[in-house]
């Protein structure tokens, strides 16, 4: 995908590479390097920063951190996500709860944006990255999507014809269920960057197919048989939708088993995370409607039964 405007993307990434280190630990030099940009355009975006106040730069070491600018930011930022910081209290509760990884999945436009929580420490700091939302990634968001975004999820991940077809019947019945259980191989962590290089069009059309053969098998592989097994049966997540009052949904709630798990157990994460959704939902729906300084603090797992 061509960035619609490359001075804005320098621009944003240096904020996020000075957020994502520890403070004062970056000069201006060293920024170019690691995005790798001019001086000349890293000491200008820089310098612009720090007299708007959005970064700050040491007098002795010259090293940056983040400025006090970006508190307003960051204060509207938490006052407009109220679901998002719900849902993340949530998810801690949840990896404190079951021993799994739990994680807090936004999606804006076509990227999903994962906070993940260590359930070693479920009250320390999260992992972060970023997934680009098409199939089989992203599947909870697919479920609840139109039919015509739904088309489009399976385009963006070269899905089609049977695969596409029995996957969209699971998707309907975990939308109907309310809640989504994926079985997927671990070769699927290994076909994102496939994926995005084929969305971006960097790859021949014989490796695109090669790519599509290899989606199509995941997204097989991906679905529960329907035939039980008394036997524990690999689990790679389990998730739920945070719901806004009309319905839609921009953020899912997840558990990351990745192990063979009993049915009972299959059965109590499935039931946390779709309490804890839930409460998240409610939270969310009832804070929008007192107004923008209500806050209500959502339930942990452990609580709700």
């Amino acid at each position: 995908m061509t960035d619609p405007s490359p001075p804005t993307s320098r621009v944003v990434d240096i904020l996020e590479l000075v957020a994502s280190r520890d403070p004062q630990s970056l000069r201006a030099a060293d920024l170019s390097r690691e995005l790798g940009i001019s001086k000349a355009t890293g000491h200008a975006i820089v310098q612009t920063l720090c007299e708007r106040g959005w970064l700050v730069r040491d007098v002795t070491t010259k090293t940056l951190s983040l400025g006090p600018g970006l508190g307003p930011v960051a204060r509207a930022a938490h006052e407009q996500r109220r679901a998002s910081g719900r849902a993340l209290e949530a998810a801690r509760g949840l990896a404190a709860t079951t021993g799994y990884t739990a994680s807090v999945v936004e999606l804006v436009g076509t990227t999903m944006f994962v906070s993940s929580v260590d359930p070693g420490d479920p009250t320390g700091p999260t992992l972060e990255h970023r997934v680009t939302y098409a199939a089989p990634f992203g599947s909870l968001f697919a479920a609840w999507a139109s039919p015509g975004d739904r088309a489009d999820w399976f385009r963006r991940g070269l899905v089609t014809g049977p695969a596409a077809t029995s996957y969209g019947a699971f998707l309907d019945q975990a939308r109907n269920e309310g809640v989504l259980v994926e079985r997927m191989s671990p070769i699927v962590e290994h076909v994102t960057p496939l994926l995005e290089a084929s969305e971006s069009g960097t790859v021949s059309a014989d490796l695109r197919r090669m790519v599509r053969a290899v989606v199509d098998e995941v997204v097989r592989a991906g679905i529960p048989q329907r035939k039980r097994s008394a036997d524990p049966q690999p689990v790679t997540s389990v998730a739920a939708p945070v719901l806004a009052a009309d319905g839609r949904m921009s953020v899912a709630l997840v558990v990351h088993p990745l192990q063979a798990i009993s049915a009972r157990e299959l059965h109590r994460a499935k039931t946390l995370v779709v309490r804890a959704a839930e409460a998240v939902s409610r939270s969310a729906v009832t804070a929008d409607a007192a107004g923008p300084r209500s806050h209500h603090p959502t339930p942990e797992p452990s609580l709700l039964g």
